[in-house]
């Protein structure tokens, strides 16, 4: 899943774009098992090298989203539950 979700990113910066509202709300499952990008009015202009970081914290955040369908209390990142 987070595999399809990295080429979407792939694609966009590709196209010269970047998601300014990055969440798991955003990203969508289709009952094809598809996984899409969604709020594409979202993107800006991504300017040539400038450093993707920002998207490493949203991956981070949606993927333990995704695995215990909460995020921590206190905004950090990490599982709660590792026999999950």
């Amino acid at each position: 899943m987070t595999v399809q979700i990295l080429d979407g990113l792939y694609y966009l910066n590709e196209t010269g774009l970047e998601h300014q509202s990055l969440t798991y709300r955003n990203i969508l499952l289709g009952l094809d098992g598809i996984i899409k990008i969604a709020s594409l009015e979202m993107c800006v202009e991504y300017l040539p090298g400038q450093a993707q970081n920002v998207y490493i914290k949203k991956l981070a955040s949606i993927t333990i989203e995704i695995i215990q369908k909460y995020m921590k209390d206190n905004g950090m990142v990490g599982m709660d539950n590792v026999d999950r």
